[in-house]
């Protein structure tokens, strides 16, 4: 009924997950019945283009001995990723931590659904951000915004970061 480049030509975007998400919606809205031509799916497309997220962003934050604010850190960048879309992701790398950072990460899973917890040995800041940007790369970001679980960065000034995005390379 319509595929893919059909739908790109329509809506004038380029190939990507934005594509497969309107796909999905319009291939959902046929099976319930209210689609029965091509013209009638691309006219569906391109009403539900602006309520499409079209990009994920991967909130990467390193961790390490940060069991006095990662519970505050991760519940307010989470908010953030959540805002940018259902499948933007909080990916937080705990660095061998020897308090208690990822056991109260691990408590926070359920909370935040979008959070994703890893751990590993102790390798220094450099190595942790290699490995964040890694996972985030690995799990299709198209957005990567680092900040640190200090509590030093205000999630309210991601909005300025996200909304300048396109003006720059």
């Amino acid at each position: 009924l319509l595929n893919g480049n059909d739908v790109m030509a329509a809506l004038g975007i380029p190939p990507g997950r934005i594509v497969g998400r309107i796909i999905e919606a319009v291939e959902e809205a046929r099976a319930a019945g209210k689609i029965k031509t091509k013209e009638d799916a691309v006219e569906y497309a391109q009403s539900i283009r602006e309520s499409v997220p079209l990009a994920d962003v991967s909130v990467i934050v390193p961790a390490y001995n940060e069991e006095a604010t990662i519970e505050a850190v991760a519940a307010a960048w989470h908010q953030v990723a959540k805002e940018v879309s259902p499948s933007s992701r909080l990916l937080i790398v705990d660095d061998g931590s020897t308090d208690a950072t990822y056991e109260k990460l691990q408590a926070l899973k359920n909370r935040l659904p979008q959070l994703d917890i890893f751990h590993k040995p102790n390798a220094g800041h450099g190595a942790t951000l290699y490995d964040a940007y890694h996972l985030a790369l690995e799990q299709g970001a198209d957005y990567i915004f680092q900040t640190d679980s200090d509590d030093q960065t205000d999630p309210a000034d991601f909005a300025l970061f996200w909304a300048a995005r396109h003006q720059h390379d």
